[in-house]
């Protein structure tokens, strides 16, 4: 079975997926297949063993099912490839878990103490926690040292996903070159959609981009801490957020909500179906001169008043003044 994974991940993910699909078919190969049936003959694996392992993920559904997905493609391979007989999927017949699709969104209030959690985790730290269940050591911290200091590329890729509305990856694999501070735009190189789109940038999302260090020989706008060549890795980000989150007191949030605020401030700021459309670019978009005059005017706007809204309960003030990036870029000139 190690080798059927070997050879699906290699003649069929990293060739036909993109890039941002593939790395997490791979984690979930890596973290839940492989340990699991890897040492197992591809012809002897029965729907049993498929299914104890979709029981074993029963507390992250979605998960589950998706690696069910995952193993159903790869047995469909091996018998193509010879690896097994016509039809012996072994996939078959295993029901998925309903998936619950919610729409949670960060009120004023949350925004506000998730703001006052950020400031502290990249500048005082948050308060360090064992793991639940863990007994306690006799060599545990003192209190003083009982804080946990967080890179500014954490703090700074949860902003961006709320300056934004784009998707965890989109904002992960943005790089220096992707960014036109000029035009206040940035071209996501990999999408939903399968193909690059140019978004329009708020007056926050420029200010939290122009705040962050460029590191030498990294052309990564959040580069990974250990390797900056490479940029900064989903899963770090999740554990970081499950943190910070608890400190926040806004434990139900996933980082895709934060997509799902953006989305609702854009409604009750007033915004039409398109609008809120093109803002989250829920279909696909060519990138075109036409699409970026676009971007910097109507939604360019919108994108401001939401961002100018979520920015202020951020820092723990009242709404503020909405900057006018053509006004602004025409003053720096």
């Amino acid at each position: 079975m190690g080798e059927l994974l070997d050879k699906y991940l290699a003649d069929h993910v990293l060739k036909r997926n993109r890039a941002s699909t593939a790395a997490e078919v791979e984690r979930l190969v890596e973290k839940h297949i492989r340990p699991h049936l890897g040492s197992l003959k591809v012809a002897s694996i029965t729907r049993q063993d498929i299914g104890k392992l979709h029981r074993a993920m029963s507390n992250t559904p979605r998960q589950a099912n998706f690696v069910l997905s995952v193993c159903s493609k790869a047995f469909n391979l091996a018998e193509v490839w010879g690896m097994r007989q016509d039809g012996s999927n072994p996939c078959g017949k295993i029901d998925r878990y309903p998936e619950r699709s919610r729409e949670r969104f960060l009120s004023d209030d949350e925004l506000s103490s998730l703001g006052e959690t950020l400031r502290l985790a990249e500048t005082e730290g948050l308060p360090w926690r064992a793991a639940p269940g863990r007994p306690r050591s006799k060599h545990e911290r003192k209190p003083v040292n009982q804080r946990t200091l967080y890179p500014r590329a954490v703090t700074a890729a949860i902003r961006l996903l709320l300056f934004t509305g784009c998707r965890l990856g989109e904002v992960l694999r943005l790089q220096w070159t992707d960014i036109d501070f000029e035009t206040g735009t940035a071209t996501l190189q990999e999408t939903k959609a399968g193909s690059p789109q140019v978004i329009a940038l708020s007056a926050a999302a420029i200010a939290e981009l122009e705040a962050l260090p460029k590191l030498k020989g990294s052309p990564w706008v959040l580069p990974k801490i250990t390797n900056s060549t490479k940029p900064f890795a989903k899963d770090t980000l999740e554990q970081s957020w499950q943190r910070i989150r608890l400190a926040a007191g806004i434990e139900d949030v996933r980082l895709h909500d934060l997509r799902h605020t953006v989305g609702t401030f854009a409604g009750q700021d007033g915004a039409n179906a398109f609008m809120v459309r093109d803002l989250l670019r829920h279909r696909s978009l060519a990138v075109t001169g036409r699409y970026v005059n676009r971007a910097a005017d109507p939604v360019r706007a919108l994108s401001d008043r939401v961002s100018a809204r979520i920015a202020d309960r951020l820092s723990g003030t009242s709404a503020g003044e909405v900057v006018d990036f053509k006004k602004t870029t025409s003053n720096a000139k």
